[in-house]
């Protein structure tokens, strides 16, 4: 086999397994499911207008992903934001998106995500990607597509 059939095929195969993790059944935060109120071009329903945002990124990358996943993390079972499957890279990254930081409550929790994820070794900007919304509710896109072109494809 020659080499560029070889990487073809590779993936092609990467393709099919992708698929098959991101349709697969899977434990889902089942916390407060009256605030998944705003519907993603793959139809599912998210918390806020910015994980509509980049749910919708990922999906028109063709970059499987799953939603409020329940995963394990340094003994401590965590339903994060966005499990992220770079096929190229070959790995799995993690996305939180942080949305009321002008909440001092909610502060307290993204510190202490923060921490356990640096815990079980996740590290921002290479397997943990972390965005947030400015004083005005607004994400920054210009952020998610970077984080999409040069850390997941």
């Amino acid at each position: 086999m020659i080499p560029q059939e070889r990487e073809e095929l590779f993936e092609i195969a990467g393709a099919v397994v992708a698929e098959a993790w991101q349709n697969a059944p899977y434990p889902k935060s089942e916390r407060h499911p009256e605030n998944l109120i705003h519907k993603t071009m793959r139809g599912e329903y998210v918390r806020s207008k910015s994980e509509v945002i980049i749910a919708n990124a990922l999906y028109q990358a063709g970059i499987p992903y799953r939603y409020e996943q329940i995963t394990e993390f340094g003994g401590v079972v965590i339903a994060a934001d966005f499990i992220v499957l770079s096929v190229r890279r070959q790995k799995f990254l993690v996305w939180e998106h942080f949305g009321r930081m002008n909440d001092p409550e909610y502060q307290k929790s993204y510190l202490w995500k923060l921490r356990k994820y640096a815990e079980a070794g996740l590290v921002v900007g290479v397997n943990l990607l972390t965005t947030f919304d400015d004083a005005d509710g607004a994400i920054d896109a210009g952020q998610v597509k970077k984080y999409i072109e040069e850390v997941i494809l």
